[in-house]
């Protein structure tokens, strides 16, 4: 079982073509060739950080739980939001296609001894954008508008955090959302592409609006249920020091752990444009309060080679 099973929708994601969105074929595009992931365990403040190395292609796949989990954080959350871009944009007979996408990592900060009047828990979603292409015409003159929406910084509060269920506790949604709307056609004859301009702006203004309610939807029935599945799966014997089993310690009283407050970042697999080595750190998992300076981090590098890819059914040459 490869370890890319896990992230390949996080890498679909992160390339924003996602339901309806126009294909980019053909072209080049990275593929996974080989990798490693680096695990690195310490168990308290002061302590010697225990290290473990493994190859993506060997079974099983240590940590392949951890990735299920972020790769379902990251599908989920971006198919909801392609869901909702996607029913307000496709009723319109303008409307041609749209991408929409989810980046950034997932952070969340659990502290059960924040003063009274402070939300215990702080979430930064990742970033909501999207892109919708429209073409129409009126009175004979045509033109294509491209509208774009972003939800900006989006961040979620909470009174508290059920850490059986993952639930939050009156959740609150924060974002500063905004809409642009950029038309162009036939530019080369002022007059006539202003006017053509002009119809569309106003068109597109009333056809697609997306509100905080609409990112709020997207994240907080996603997050909860999925952001802690993954974690419970460090592999035992292989975080020692001595005797102590530091990997199974964390496993077997993750609700202990986590009831003292903790700090949370996800991030998606980010792919080269078309071949190289990444590197980076797919998961920080911090403890606080008794727990304190005990925290796990996961490091991966990953090789990828190029590929050229035709459209499905469409024969094409490779260059």
């Amino acid at each position: 079982m490869n370890i890319r099973k896990y992230a390949a929708i996080a890498a679909v994601i992160g390339c924003g073509l996602l339901g309806q969105a126009a294909h980019a074929y053909p072209q080049w595009k990275p593929v996974f060739q080989s990798g490693k992931v680096n695990g690195v365990l310490t168990p308290g403040a002061g302590q010697t950080p225990i290290n473990f190395w493994y190859d993506m292609s060997v079974e099983p796949v240590a940590y392949s739980p951890i990735y299920a989990a972020s790769g379902k954080v990251y599908s989920a959350l971006a198919t909801a939001w392609n869901n909702a871009v996607y029913a307000q944009a496709h009723p319109y007979e303008e409307y041609r296609s749209h991408q929409a996408t989810a980046t950034g990592p997932v952070i969340v900060s659990y502290d059960p001894n924040a003063p009274a009047g402070t939300p215990k828990v702080n979430i930064t979603v990742p970033t909501l954008n999207a892109t919708v292409n429209t073409r129409g015409h009126k009175n004979g003159i045509w033109a294509d508008c491209t509208l774009t929406v972003s939800s900006g910084p989006l961040t979620i509060t909470a009174d508290d955090l059920n850490l059986a269920t993952g639930a939050l506790v009156n959740p609150v949604t924060h974002s500063t959302p905004t809409n642009n709307t950029d038309c162009s056609s036939m530019s080369w004859f002022p007059i006539v592409g202003d006017i053509a301009s002009r119809l569309a702006t106003s068109h597109a203004s009333g056809m697609f609006s997306v509100t905080e309610v609409d990112f709020s939807n997207a994240v907080q029935s996603i997050l909860p249920s999925n952001i802690f599945s993954g974690i419970p799966s460090l592999p035992a014997g292989k975080f020692m020091a001595g005797p102590v089993d530091y990997g199974a310690y964390v496993t077997n009283n993750l609700p202990l752990l986590l009831s003292g407050g903790f700090d949370l970042t996800l991030s998606q697999e980010n792919l080269p444009a078309v071949y190289g080595t990444v590197t980076e750190q797919r998961l920080l998992l911090a403890f606080k309060g008794p727990a304190a300076g005990f925290r796990f981090n996961l490091y991966e590098t990953a090789f990828y080679r190029r590929e050229w890819v035709c459209d499905p059914g469409v024969p094409c040459q490779q260059p």
